[in-house]
């Protein structure tokens, strides 16, 4: 009877920490909207010149695994000159297949912004950029690498 108390016991005690996380854990990974719908929402606060919403929105989905929203934040803080975060969040975005995060990677590589100058590889991921359809990248390609 004393080991059916206890199983008891923890069956409740595992169901209150269940109930704990399907309330807790929307609220902390973006109130349970799925990752392309926080990236629209980023798309258009910045496209509104929210910039602190269209940054918080795109890292909630980034983080929930959306390339693109990866290659958002890839891209601000490229313009911010701060490489160390968007070398990180080039590479998510590349390895997700979203041009800019390998545009950007690929530019961090060819001139030496906080990665070691490794121009052949900057060259690879530029090309890789541009075989998924950013122009912008073809031009680099065609103007600085041939």
């Amino acid at each position: 009877m004393e080991v059916l108390k206890k199983l008891v016991k923890w069956v409740v005690i595992g169901v209150v920490v269940l109930i704990a996380i399907m309330i807790i854990l929307p609220k902390v990974t973006g109130n349970g909207k799925s990752a392309s719908t926080l990236e629209k929402q980023a798309v258009e606060a910045y496209q509104n010149k929210d910039m602190k919403k269209a940054t918080d929105l795109a890292l909630k989905a980034c983080k929930k695994g959306s390339a693109n929203a990866c290659g958002m934040m890839s891209g601000l803080y490229m313009d911010q000159k701060n490489y160390k975060k968007c070398s990180s969040f080039s590479l998510k975005a590349c390895d997700g297949g979203n041009p800019i995060g390998c545009y950007n990677l690929g530019m961090l590589y060819a001139n030496g912004f906080d990665v070691e100058q490794d121009r052949e590889k900057g060259k690879k991921l530029i090309q890789k950029s541009c075989d998924l359809g950013f122009n912008q990248a073809c031009k680099v390609i065609n103007e600085y690498f041939n």
